[in-house]
């Protein structure tokens, strides 16, 4: 949803040189907790002037040339498709080398992409007098061909894969040019100000873009939900819906004070996974007013010619329920969140003065249950570590938490238990046919 993390910090500065949206550090330490007991919130799409900022939540980051391009095509019997697989979005990424010092700082841009529907910008930032940054996200300003896009596009940035870097993901929202260049200017990096200024050149990577509208609609009392646009590129698929319908909210309804969460099927039953995110939702305040919504999937090789959604609300429970283990269990450690739902550890090991925890996801939901903690219990007292960055649950990768924390066997491993149950009545059909198509 527009944004990572589910919710953006709806704060415009009144300064006429600096209208970021800022997103702090303790902002994402809240939401991070937020998240662990709600359901995903759509992330809006803002129409803001020049200036948009930070988040969490969405997609990996970078743009330009790429040598074997990828179109998406239909594929007429999915049944053969066992497993999906999906775009290896490390071949979309150019490399590059642009570097700024400012106020004890040091930037630099080391990866692009461009696809014709993202940017993707890769930077990585460290101290130049030896102090630890917990993260290099911030503010930021961005500009193409020197002017102003803002109600064109959307900006929303995550920690990424290794500690000190990060990645700007830049939504469009129109057709932009094949060629252009890229201005990012960083405003902030954790509680420092300063300029790093970067002019990007930016080329689109080759491939096809298509674009489907589905008019897909689902209701169930005062919720609704309205797919809108399909849009496949190679880096990903993006979702255009609506929430809301204008009614009254029903207190009578099985869906009164409940949000809905979808997963995303493809005709097998397998699920594509969302990107930075929980992936197309609804609040449980949709029905009492209409908004519009964007949710961005990992892209599939192969695109069929119709995709499932399947929703989920959450079910009666007495609070929030943690599950813990010995992280010096023997291997695998399995942590049952919910039914036959359960992350799965493979690995534990000591590496770059840190505990790396080695873990694969079994289950619906994936992006939803990604959740991984540490916690020491020692004299009757007990202390959690979250992970260094933010984590992103990628298929078929291997998925790695790492946190800042000397190993000890008095460590445990610690997930929440999350528990979902299908609400059939909202289940739908996209279909993927008869698209619109540009190069």
């Amino acid at each position: 949803m527009t944004s990572k993390l589910n919710t953006l910090k709806d704060l415009l500065l009144e300064d006429e040189i600096s209208k970021d949206l800022e997103f702090t550090k303790e902002d994402r330490q809240k939401v991070l907790r937020e998240i662990h007991h709600q359901q995903g919130k759509s992330k809006r799409r803002f129409n803001f002037p020049v200036i948009i900022a930070s988040s969490l939540s969405v997609a990996l980051i970078f743009v330009l040339i790429i040598t074997s391009p990828w179109k998406p095509v239909e594929e007429s019997n999915p049944a053969d498709q066992k497993q999906i697989e999906y775009i290896d979005e490390s071949s979309l990424y150019s490399p590059l080398n642009m570097t700024v010092v400012d106020n004890g700082i040091k930037v630099t841009v080391n990866q692009i992409m461009y696809d014709g529907s993202r940017i993707l910008v890769g930077y990585e930032a460290m101290s130049t007098t030896d102090e630890e940054l917990d993260s290099v996200t911030g503010g930021y300003r961005v500009t193409i061909d020197g002017e102003n896009k803002g109600p064109d596009l959307t900006l929303i940035s995550h920690d990424g894969d290794k500690k000190g870097t990060a990645v700007v993901a830049i939504e469009l929202y129109k057709e932009f040019p094949d060629e252009f260049e890229l201005g990012l200017q960083i405003r902030q990096i954790q509680e420092q100000k300063g300029n790093w200024n970067f002019t990007i050149p930016v080329k689109k990577i080759p491939g096809d873009i298509k674009r489907f509208n589905p008019e897909t609609v689902v209701k169930k009392d005062h919720l609704q939900l309205s797919i809108k646009e399909v849009i496949a590129s190679q880096s990903a698929l993006k979702f255009r819906y609506e929430e809301g319908s204008n009614e009254e909210v029903d207190r009578a309804s099985p869906l009164y004070n409940k949000g809905v969460i979808f997963e995303l099927l493809d005709p097998k039953g397998n699920e594509i996974l969302p990107l930075n995110s929980y992936g197309i939702g609804l609040d449980s305040y949709s029905g009492t007013h209409k908004h519009s919504s964007t949710s961005w999937f990992h892209s599939p090789k192969v695109l069929p010619e119709y995709l499932l959604l399947k929703a989920y609300i959450p079910a009666e429970t007495t609070g929030m329920v943690r599950i813990k283990k010995p992280i010096n269990n023997s291997f695998p450690i399995e942590l049952i969140q919910d039914g036959e739902n359960k992350l799965i550890i493979s690995k534990v090991e000591e590496k770059q003065n840190q505990v790396w925890v080695h873990y694969s996801i079994d289950g619906n939901l994936k992006q939803l249950r990604n959740s991984l903690m540490l916690k020491v219990e020692k004299d009757g007292e007990e202390q959690y570590f979250q992970p260094s960055t933010y984590l992103n649950y990628k298929p078929g990768k291997d998925n790695i938490a790492k946190f800042d924390v000397e190993y000890s066997d008095d460590l445990y491993v610690v997930t929440d238990k999350i528990q979902y149950e299908e609400f059939k009545e909202l289940n739908a059909k996209i279909p993927l046919t008869n698209p619109e198509q540009s190069n």
